[in-house]
């Protein structure tokens, strides 16, 4: 089909808007013809600072109770919302079609879908949806166009323009096949931003959340009464357990729609958190949807290696912007490693690990170190380990107690592998050393280069 010259932006947004407010004044119709009400108040649950003089609550929450989060416990708030927001009213008012309420609007959006199949390939088959033309445009992407603007007003009796300047925004970006916009999220529990942060300069953001985001997703872990939601979160339903979120890291990616195989940054980022000192906990889960999120967003969700067990007391729990740049540009100067195809994948990933998963900490902080000190060496591995940790962080620390937490490390690795009983204080040390020797020699390899066994052995020859 040879398509017609494309509306102007402006054009292309009155119609929307006209559309948009059609589909308003119908659900308004149908409320009052069914004396039904055109909006209505619920408690929303918030999650707000603790009044001070409380005595100090648990970090940790069961399921069933009120989040009680390190200075903060579950509260509510009134908000009048759409009356479509109830279940009950959006079915009394169908249109007796059959057709669930929001796919009911066919007439209303007709025209918009008609000039969209006229001017983009919208309304083209796809693999698994081979209908087409205008139906098709008003299935896929439009009814949940409308159903998005309806839950999003106050009251029905009411339009709101800005809103519809930002659906009109969003609906360029569908016409744009050329592109797809993608963000990724990830919500934090227990990292404060200090500040209201700006965008990093690599198209990766972190916010502090609402209390009302998070009373959403105290909602989203222990739903309660039914409700029809449109979040502008995506916000996960975990098995971890509920610990109150404080802020949510995003990556926001605008690339061709041509295969891509993704490179999952998340990973990058945990780690960079990890190695300048902050606090990482998550609530285990990824979430990615493609923008905007009314068009048959393809909203999915993965699970995330770093979770809220992960509890580093010494770590750094608040984050400045310059601090958080420190950490984006770390991550993008790492190369991706989910795979451990090479050594210094296996480096990059056990560190994480052990960061992540504590109770296996001192193994996957040895495998690291050996990992990223001893390629390609198979003789004096004890001695050679030492010896290289020790000279690779001469700048940063003491070289002669270096070595000797580093030969302490792999006999206590050893014994471990091989049956033996080590004294619980034993181990312990040895897997804070570790860490703190594992995550240093990381950073050092990341930013100045990686270790290079002959240069070692040079340096340790020459005392250098």
């Amino acid at each position: 089909m040879t398509k017609s010259e494309p509306l102007t932006t402006a054009a292309r947004g009155a119609l929307l808007r006209a559309s948009l407010e059609a589909v308003r004044l119908e659900t308004l119709r149908r409320l009052e013809e069914k004396g039904l009400p055109t909006s209505v108040t619920v408690d929303r649950p918030t999650i707000v600072p603790q009044p001070p003089g409380r005595p100090p609550m648990s970090d940790r929450v069961d399921s069933q109770v009120a989040p009680r989060g390190l200075g903060l416990q579950l509260a509510s708030e009134p908000v009048t919302v759409s009356s479509l927001h109830r279940a009950d009213i959006a079915r009394t008012i169908e249109d007796g079609g059959g057709k669930y309420f929001y796919h009911s609007f066919h007439e209303q959006l007709l025209s918009l879908a008609e000039h969209l199949d006229e001017a983009t390939d919208l309304g083209a088959p796809e693999n698994y949806k081979p209908e087409s033309g205008p139906g098709a445009i008003v299935d896929r992407y439009l009814s949940g166009l409308a159903r998005f603007y309806l839950l999003s007003l106050r009251d029905v009796r009411q339009g709101e323009g800005e809103l519809l300047d930002r659906l009109a925004t969003e609906l360029e970006m569908l016409c744009d096949r050329s592109t797809v916009y993608i963000v990724k999220q990830l919500v934090l529990t227990g990292l404060e931003p200090s500040e209201a942060l700006l965008p990093s300069r690599q198209n990766v953001y972190l916010r502090r959340l609402s209390p009302r985001e998070r009373g959403d997703a105290y909602e989203a872990f222990a739903p309660h009464e039914p409700e029809i939601r449109h979040p502008d979160l995506f916000l996960p339903r975990t098995d971890y357990g509920f610990r109150p979120p404080t802020a949510i890291l995003e990556i926001r990616e605008q690339r061709t729609r041509k295969p891509y195989i993704s490179k999952q940054l998340f990973t990058r980022l945990a780690l960079a958190f990890y190695l300048l000192g902050f606090r990482m906990q998550t609530m285990g889960v990824t979430t990615s949807h493609t923008e905007p999120k009314w068009g048959r967003s393809a909203a999915g969700t993965g699970r995330f290696i770093v979770d809220n067990s992960s509890y580093d007391i010494m770590a750094k729990d608040t984050i400045s912007q310059a601090e958080f740049d420190e950490i984006v540009d770390l991550a993008h100067r790492m190369e991706p490693f989910e795979n451990e195809q090479t050594g210094r994948h296996i480096a990059l990933s056990r560190v994480l690990r052990g960061c992540a998963t504590p109770d296996t900490g001192l193994l996957d902080f040895t495998i690291a170190l050996e990992a990223a000190l001893l390629g390609g060496t198979n003789s004096e591995l004890s001695y050679r380990f030492s010896l290289y940790g020790a000279v690779f962080l001469r700048e940063e620390r003491d070289a002669a107690e270096t070595y000797k937490q580093m030969k302490n490390i792999y006999e206590i690795r050893s014994k471990l592998v091989h049956g033996s009983k080590t004294d619980t204080d034993v181990r312990g040390k040895a897997q804070r050393d570790a860490a703190e020797l594992a995550k240093a020699v990381i950073k050092k390899a990341i930013l100045d280069g990686w270790p290079d066994r002959r240069h070692l052995d040079e340096l340790a020859l020459t005392g250098g």
